[in-house]
């Protein structure tokens, strides 16, 4: 009787040991979750914190190139005009020197038309010099 029931509470109470065993293990493992999820959670803080700070440098950065661009494209902007104004100065002068050159043609032609005017003469005073000694000879 006696060894029987303590034999029976033996049985249950290394169940019941086995089951708190199981539990203790439970319970373990859950706080080891726990701790685990806590640390990725400040990992992903600090990891959240470094790409705010890294996306504030960034739009930094992209700022200052903004402002380089536009100075940029200002100077280009004030080059392409003084080469506007430098071609519109050289196609003035062209037209100049064509209209010298024109007037240098002119002048070219004018001076031609004086020196046959010349030649045309002095074979003119030829033909009366040699008149006048015909006659004489007459």
């Amino acid at each position: 009787g006696e060894v029987a029931e303590l034999t029976a509470d033996n049985a249950r109470m290394a169940t019941s040991n086995e089951e708190l065993v199981e539990d203790v293990a439970v319970a373990h493992r859950a706080m080891e979750l726990t701790a685990e999820r806590a640390r990725k959670a400040t990992a992903n803080e600090e990891l959240a914190k470094e790409l705010a700070v890294d996306n504030a440098r960034m739009a930094t950065a992209n700022e200052e190139l903004a402002e380089e661009l536009a100075g940029a494209n200002e100077a280009l902007e004030a080059a392409e005009a003084k080469v506007k104004e430098a071609e519109a100065k050289a196609a003035g002068l062209a037209v100049k020197v064509a209209e010298v050159e024109a007037a240098e043609a002119k002048a070219e032609a004018a001076d031609r038309k004086v020196f046959k005017m010349e030649v045309e003469m002095l074979e003119l005073k030829k033909q009366l010099g040699g008149m006048e000694e015909m006659d004489r000879d007459l």
